[in-house]
């Protein structure tokens, strides 16, 4: 689905994009991880590896083209309050913000929708909002199965 300009200018996700965990595919994934690299890893390397994937896709419905603005809102606190939350938005623009506000985030999507937008863009208090950064230590490359 292309919805281009101003008609889209928020995507919502309730919750962190995670592949089903009897899905036979991502099954198999991790146990060729865990065989290969080590149990534990397949979380991060699988699980968190796709829902970063299925965020950025989601991002990228939102901006299209150069002039596109709008925000992405990721319901589930995980994205602040675990470690693999860094890493399942890792896959964002790094000159993208983020934050945990409500008040901050209200007052920038009130700018952003066309039909309330007046004057300048909200000023950006680093106190409540900070920059997407890469995650320090995830692998992004693609598993494949043997």
């Amino acid at each position: 689905v292309d919805v281009p300009g101003s008609s889209l200018s928020l995507v919502i996700m309730d919750k962190m994009p995670f592949p089903m965990p009897n899905d036979a595919v991502f099954s198999a994934r991790r146990k060729w991880v865990d065989k290969h690299k080590g149990k534990g890893k397949s979380f991060m390397e699988v699980d968190v590896d796709h829902a970063s994937v299925m965020i950025a896709q989601g991002a990228g419905r939102l901006i299209r083209s150069t002039g596109d603005i709008g925000a992405v809102m990721i319901m589930d606190k995980r994205i602040t309050s675990k470690r693999y939350g860094a890493a399942a938005i890792g896959l964002l623009p790094h000159d993208w913000m983020m934050t945990s506000d409500k008040h901050a985030f209200e007052e920038w999507l009130t700018w952003v929708c066309p039909e309330t937008r007046e004057g300048s863009m909200p000023k950006i208090n680093p106190k409540v909002w900070r920059p997407v950064k890469e995650p320090k230590k995830t692998d992004r490359k693609r598993i494949a199965i043997d």
